[in-house]
């Protein structure tokens, strides 16, 4: 229900950024950015 809502609000021009360790979640979101160490490891368009 939260990651629906804030899909309805990126739709609508929002930014939306979420910190998340559940897999599921990671793979709602349209780019991934994989943080190690507070370094920015990856990014992956999903």
């Amino acid at each position: 229900m939260v990651v629906s809502s804030l899909r309805t609000m990126a739709s609508s021009g929002a930014g939306v950024v979420v910190a998340t360790h559940d897999e599921w979640v990671r793979d709602q979101c349209d780019e991934v950015v994989t943080v190690d160490d507070f370094v920015p490891a990856a990014t992956v368009d999903a």
